[in-house]
């Protein structure tokens, strides 16, 4: 199997065993024509399960949002119903619409299962070892002695736990990574950042360098600052906490100094304040003509 193929991921919804006796989702359905409602979201949690519960058309380079005659096509739902099921989600919390117009299920990174597609082969193989592990069982008992064609015990069990150990480190990277983008999106749009779905390509990439601690932290820093919606100011932060340290106290003006000009300095000796206007009068001469005029 190729690389490309094995590192592929393929996703589904996970669904509590009580997801219908929550509250947000029980109001829904008691409704007229509630069922259809609820059925629509989950149609919206399925569209959106590949970009972390965030739904946006992409033409090209241009991000499109959703609008209720496509929402209708896509989800193959009455366009009447969608207009009313996406007022009642908002209503609820279930749905958020940002100003951008991508459309972001809030409560889907509690609902995201992944897998890759080498993970996902492993345990068919896991399946079918076990599957003839029991028929050596079998008949090694009724014969008295291990078949050729079973290896023996203590290999199997080898080689099930390398398998198991793998793909856990595979399932970990994948839903911690899905789980903990998705906290770090939220918690930049709290900081008063727009969240598109290019900033999110660029936290989730900085995620990868900085963890996701540095990104929520400088995130919440540069709102102290008042750096509103200054993604670099973000990454800068995080920068000079790596160069100076973060319980540096120098760090709090670090970011803010950075593009001021240094004071004049000369083998450490501070330089002196000068009034400008009188050095500059005393230059060109001015001064002279200053205090005889006043003389006069």
């Amino acid at each position: 199997m190729a690389k490309y193929e094995k590192d592929r991921k393929f996703y589904w919804l996970q669904l509590k065993e009580d997801f219908f006796e929550e509250g947000a989702i029980d109001w829904l359905e008691e409704q007229d024509n509630g069922i259809a409602y609820s059925h629509f979201y989950l149609k919206l949690c399925l569209k959106s399960l590949r970009d972390n519960g965030i739904l946006i058309r992409k033409v090209g380079n241009v991000l499109i949002p959703y609008d209720a005659k496509k929402l209708s096509e896509i989800t193959k739902t009455d366009l009447d119903t969608v207009i009313v099921a996406m007022e009642l989600l908002k209503k609820i919390g279930l749905v958020k619409v940002f100003e951008s117009g991508e459309i972001y299920l809030t409560q889907i990174e509690n609902m995201i299962g992944s897998k890759s597609i080498g993970a996902f082969k492993k345990q068919q193989q896991r399946q079918l070892k076990k599957e003839n592990d029991e028929v050596c069982l079998l008949e090694s008992t009724s014969s008295g002695q291990m078949s050729e064609k079973c290896p023996p015990k203590i290999e199997i069990e080898i080689e099930q736990e390398i398998e198991i150990e793998q793909e856990t480190r595979d399932k970990e990277k994948t839903s911690s990574v899905v789980v903990s983008n998705v906290e770090v999106f939220k918690h930049f749009e709290k900081c008063g950042f727009m969240v598109t779905p290019m900033l999110m390509e660029k936290i989730s990439a900085d995620i990868e360098i900085y963890g996701s601690k540095n990104m929520i932290d400088a995130a919440t820093e540069a709102m102290e600052r008042g750096k509103l919606n200054n993604y670099k100011y973000v990454v800068g932060i995080i920068q000079n906490w790596q160069t100076e340290g973060r319980d540096n106290k120098k760090n709090t003006k670090a970011i803010n100094s950075k593009n001021q000009p240094k004071p004049l300095r000369f083998n450490n000796f501070e330089a002196r304040d000068y009034d400008y206007d009188s050095l500059e009068k005393k230059l060109l001469g001015w001064e002279d003509n200053d205090n005889e005029h006043g003389e006069d």
